[in-house]
Parts: structure tokens; sequence; C-alpha cells
């Protein structure tokens, strides 16, 4: 039977829209399943930029444990500054030594004065932060799977017991990202890299002892220095500054104290090796070093007058010596003996208790007879006199006020 044309025009349109279907629901299959499969890769990347994350917090946590011993040997070795104060340092025997204290020039009378440096205890958090920052910089300049931000961290502690507890807290975060096609970052995943991490020492509190204990020694020295050694034949920087003069501090081995004398000032350089760090990566001792330097403002004791005068003969005539003991202050420069003849109707009882600069009975007042020997032969008529002896050490420094009445003598 023959089909009308009506017919043949809807069947062939039936085809048709089928066709369409069947590529409409091809094509959404297939969408679907392109969606499905960048799904799955974007789960990927998520998690392998996740374990990325992971491995490079694990390589951070490991770091800082090495870094944080070596900052703290680095740490002590600078004195507890990792950069130079203004009392700069000392080398003696290739090694450097911080300066805490130190002599400086003021810059408006030019005169030396003591200048103290000696950090505090929030200085002390602030150097120790910079020197592990330095060390975990070394670390992660070596680190190859992701881009770790150097001079990141800053530093809280806790110290309990013997250990001090760390948290590092960074200011910055990693950054892992991947590239598309076009080269520009596809997708980013950041994460930040803070940790806390254990040291076997308390750092703050030990080194906060250090700082207040050479400040006592410091003024124990100054102390003695003012009443001299002694002891005639000592020096007296190293009689005052020998360590069995000064409270302990617990778990040191070895205070070692280097005395330094010169004409002006006195310095005393510290070494000192502290057990109390427990270190599980090397069996090194720690050593602290740091120097202090104080003008020398210590007058020598007064000195005594032998009153009997050394009567010796020379050339045939009978010579007479004044003589005195030598000045414990083992840094005297010269003697300077005043003298005061004793006129009839003079009040003989009469004794000076004036400074020699005042004492206008004085004669020779402004050129006095300086002396650097424990005698000084007198070429005075008879008579009785009255005698004073200062010592002068080599920074100028001399009793202001008379502390020894002149005795009288009879030539």
């Amino acid at each position: 039977m023959k089909k009308s044309k009506k017919a043949v025009f809807y069947s062939i349109t039936i085809l048709i829209f089928t066709i369409f279907i069947l590529i409409v629901a091809l094509i959404a299959v297939f969408n679907k399943a392109k969606q499905e499969k960048k799904l799955g890769e974007e789960q990927m990347q998520l998690i392998q930029k996740y374990q990325e994350g992971e491995k490079a917090l694990f390589y951070i946590d490991q770091a800082s444990k090495y870094s944080v011993y070596k900052a703290i040997y680095l740490f002590a070795e600078k004195g507890a500054y990792s950069n130079e104060p203004i009392c700069g340092n000392i080398l003696d025997n290739s090694k450097r030594y911080i300066m805490w204290q130190n002599t400086l020039p003021n810059p408006e009378t030019k005169e030396y004065e003591d200048v103290e440096c000696y950090p505090s205890k929030g200085g002390l958090t602030y150097n120790f932060a910079a020197f592990l920052n330095q060390e975990l910089n070394k670390y992660f300049e070596i680190y190859p799977s992701a881009k770790i931000p150097k001079d990141n961290y800053d530093l809280q502690f806790e110290e309990k017991g013997q250990k001090t507890d760390i948290l590092a807290i960074a200011t910055a975060d990693i950054i892992i990202s991947s590239e598309g096609k076009d080269k520009k970052p596809d997708s980013i995943y950041t994460i930040k890299p803070s940790f806390r991490t254990e040291l076997n020492y308390k750092l703050i509190n030990q080194f906060t002892e250090y700082v207040n204990n050479s400040k006592n020694i410091t003024q124990s020295m100054k102390s003695c220095l003012s009443e001299g050694s002694k002891q005639p034949d000592d020096d007296d920087l190293e009689t005052c500054s020998n360590p069995s003069n000064f409270n302990k501090i617990k778990n040191i081995d070895n205070y070692g104290i280097t005395p330094i004398t010169s004409d002006k000032d006195y310095t005393i350089l510290f070494d000192i090796d502290d057990s109390s760090l427990k270190n599980p990566y090397s069996t090194n001792k720690l050593n602290v070093r740091f120097g202090i330097k104080f003008l020398d403002k210590f007058a020598p004791p007064s000195t005594e007058i032998i009153k009997e005068l050394e009567e010796k003969e020379e050339d045939g005539n009978k010579v007479n010596y004044l003589t005195w003991k030598v000045n414990n202050a083992s840094d005297v420069k010269t003697y300077e003996i005043y003298y005061l003849k004793i006129e009839k109707g003079l009040n003989r009882e009469e004794i000076p208790d004036s400074p020699p600069s005042e004492l206008r009975k004085m004669d020779n007042l402004n050129n006095p007879f300086k002396a650097d020997k424990t005698e000084l032969k007198l070429e005075l008529e008879q008579g009785d006199y009255y005698f004073y002896i200062r010592a002068v050490d080599q920074a100028g420094n001399f009793v202001k006020d008379i502390d020894r009445k002149p005795i009288k003598i009879t030539i």
C-alpha cells in the first residue's frame, strides 16, 4: 500500500527528533563524565597539596629541633646579642666578648663615662628569636617542595622546671599552588607554619641570672677596689676579681674571669661553662661570654707616715729621711708630701684637718714634694713640722679629704 505524503513527513520528523534526543543525551553523558573527571582531578590536587603542606610542616618541626640548640650556642657565645650593642666588643686571645658595660665618651662633655648595655628580659627574647630565625633560614633555603618564608617567627617562652617551651608564631603562610595551562596558578593552598618545640634549658631565667650576677660582681669589685687589696705586692683587680669571692650560680662548672688593668679603667672578661643545657644532639658545653669595663674612680687608701725619722750618714753628715708604708693600692703612680713648719707662738697641738689644697699653712702648697719611693730626703732646717702624705694613682685619683691626720715630727 502506498504511503501518503503526510505519513512520510511524520516518519521523517520522528526520526530526526529521535536522533536529536540521542545526541543531546550523549552530550549530557559526555559532559557529566567530563565534570566528574575534573572534579576528581581537583580533589586529587587538593589531597596532594594537603600532603605537601603536611610534609613541609613536618620538615619545619624537625628543623626547629636542631635549630633551637644551634641558636642557643650562638646566643651564648655572642653575649645574648644578635647585633652588637653600643658598648661594642673586645677581642682577647682570638675570642670576642660583647661588652655589657663599657667606658665611652659623652658626646657633649667628651668626658668618658660608664655606659651600661646589660640585655633586658625583652631583649633576650628578641635576640634569641633572631638567632633561631637565622638557623631556620638555612633549612628553609634548601627545602625543594615549597617556598617557606624566612625570618618568619615571633617567639613566646614558657619556662617550667628545667625546660623552656617555645611557641614560634609564624607571621606569613606557606603558599602551595599548581599551574594551569596558561602558567598561572590554577589553585592555591595556604598553611600557617607555626610550631612548638622544647629546649632543655631555662633560657631566659638563666641569662637573666647572668645579668644580675654580673652586676653584683661588678659592684663587689668596685667596693673591693675602693679599699685596695690590702696586700702591697698584689694586683688589686686580680685580688678583687677572684671568683671565690662571688656568689655561685647553680650548674656552673667554671666561672672564668680574666681581669685587665689599664691606666684609666678596669676590664673583666667572663667565660662561663654552663652544664645545665642538655643537648640531645651534642656533648659540647655551653660557653657564655661577655665583658664589663668600668672607669677607675677609686682613690688609693690613706698612706701611713712612719713617725720616727730614719737617720743616715752621707759624706760624713747625718741626713734625715721621711719614710712611709707602701700604699695598698697597686696602681699608685706617685706620692705627694705636704709639710708645715710650726713657728714659735703657734699652738703646737693645732693639727690641720683640711685637704692639702686648702691648707694655707702648708709651705710649698703649689709645688708639693713628689716621690716614687717610700722615703724622702728631708733637707729642712731643725724644728717641728707637721707632715701629710697622699698617694695618687695612674688615673689621677686621690683622697680628696684628709682621712689620716698629719703627724708632728721634730727634725
